[in-house]
């Protein structure tokens, strides 16, 4: 099973802040968990299909840093993505198997910080993982965040699944 919501929360633009997505793993919490704090394993799933993970650096604990390096997936990069970026940010909440949250803040857009929230609950032997990501304010945001998730989160799905 898998949801995408784009919440209805509104600013005083009237546009929508946040994304919301849901999806069922076939995997226990601890491993889902892994996948989200482990640089190994962020490495297989992290990236959207036209980028590639570079380096993951991240000290998953409360103000912890992270910081993690993309580089262009080759010839499925188009021309005006070939460029490197980054994503970095601090852990705000971090409670192991159940709640991982942190600052997210795009070298593609430096001046919005966001926040990043994934919620682990066990569901019939597998994973419910809901991830909120909000405060996306600036013009493009919400659609980048879309995108890269919808992407990131399959691959997700297939890293723990070929690790389990």
């Amino acid at each position: 099973m898998a949801a995408n919501v784009i919440e209805l929360q509104r600013t005083e633009t009237e546009l929508p802040t946040r994304v919301v997505f849901v999806r069922i793993i076939k995997a226990k919490r601890e491993r889902v968990f892994d996948a989200l704090t482990r640089p190994e394993i962020i490495r297989q799933w992290f990236a959207p299909s036209d980028r590639t993970v570079e380096q993951v650096t991240n000290e998953p604990k409360v103000d912890g840093d992270y910081l993690i390096s993309l580089g262009p997936g080759g010839e499925l990069t188009p021309p005006e993505r070939r460029h490197p970026i980054s994503v970095s940010g601090r852990y705000t909440k971090v409670q192991p198997h159940d709640l991982l949250q942190f600052t997210w803040r795009g070298s593609w857009q430096p001046e919005e910080e966001s926040l990043v929230s994934f919620t682990l609950k066990d569901v019939d032997g597998d994973t419910e993982l809901t991830l909120v990501h909000e405060g996306l304010v600036k013009e493009g945001s919400l659609a980048t965040a879309t995108r890269g998730w919808t992407s990131g989160l399959g691959k997700l799905v297939n890293a723990v699944s070929q690790t389990e």
